[in-house]
């Protein structure tokens, strides 16, 4: 009976083992975390993936960071060195436009409620970050001001309005 036991266990674990890579990468991983004290949200953050389309796939449920965007740890420096540019000692501080989508309806439906003032806080451990709300505004689906480059650091919440898109930006405060 031992014996039968330690192999049933042993075959459990080479078992386990075999499936547990397969499992991780078909599970999105949260990256981070966006709470919106206003609106009494808190929304686990996921990668985008980029779709054969070459768009990003923003499913239904979850709101995602845009890959390619800023994160928390991004600095002026990083963009001097993607963009070109030799950075300097001042360079290496927080900047860029963190990008995070979701669904409206769904995820982001309560975001055009957001108002100017309103904080905003970005966790990704072991990193976190304060934004307060500067603006909000509707812009075509093709526009793509709202991303160029930024020598800050800024959060930006982006959902579809009908055809529109709807753009909450705030800005680092801590």
């Amino acid at each position: 009976m031992l014996k039968q036991t330690a192999v049933l266990i042993a075959v459990l674990v080479l078992f386990a083992v075999s499936l547990a890579p397969a499992r991780a990468l078909d599970e999105p991983t949260v990256i981070g975390w966006l709470y919106v004290p206003a609106l009494r949200m808190a929304e686990p953050l996921y990668e985008s993936a980029i779709g054969a389309d070459g768009y990003h796939i923003i499913p239904a449920e979850n709101a995602v960071h845009l890959s390619g965007t800023a994160w928390l740890d991004t600095t002026y420096a990083d963009l001097i060195i993607n963009g070109g540019g030799t950075p300097t000692g001042a360079d290496y501080y927080p900047a860029g436009r963190i990008v995070v989508a979701g669904h409206n309806p769904g995820v982001f439906g309560e975001i055009a409620q957001l108002q100017v003032g309103d904080d905003l806080y970005l966790a990704s451990w072991p990193e976190g970050a304060f934004f307060r709300v500067t603006g909000a505004y509707i812009v075509n689906v093709q526009d793509t001001s709202w991303l160029a480059p930024v020598t800050d650091s800024r959060l930006v919440l982006t959902a579809c309005v009908g055809e529109q898109r709807m753009i909450i930006e705030a800005v680092r405060t801590g």
